[in-house]
């Protein structure tokens, strides 16, 4: 592609959905089959897909049915709540683990998780 052609922005919303059901699998399966990595890692994976400039309202979300635009938002926010009540550079993840932020955040995924698997993946093609 040269710089002059023009960008498929329903291809890059896509593939930015597909990786936040990507993030939310993760964080869905941390608890009981954690990756090979820590929440820190976690929290910055999220952030890197989902950030303060996706509730903008000049940002497309054509690509989101309005339940996985709703509970994306509310996962969002559970993942902010959780950091809010955890050291920046979390050491001890059991403790973390056991707070009751810990236990909406994993719910709130789980609920957008569920919304986002009805249509799965997106084409990235």
């Amino acid at each position: 592609m040269t710089y002059t052609q023009a960008v498929d922005h329903d291809l890059i919303a896509a593939r930015v959905r597909n990786r936040q059901l990507e993030c939310l699998e993760l964080w869905c399966c941390y608890p009981n089959s954690p990756p090979g990595f820590d929440i820190n890692c976690l929290i910055n994976i999220w952030g890197d897909w989902v950030d303060e400039t996706l509730w903008q309202d000049a940002v497309d979300i054509s690509c989101y049915t309005p339940e996985e635009w709703a509970l994306l938002q509310q996962t969002h926010r559970a993942i902010e709540d959780f950091c809010k009540v955890t050291p920046r550079n979390i050491i001890d993840q059991q403790a973390a683990i056991a707070l009751p932020e810990w236990a909406r955040l994993i719910t709130c995924a789980q609920a957008a998780l569920q919304a986002f698997q009805q249509r799965g993946r997106l084409a990235e093609d």
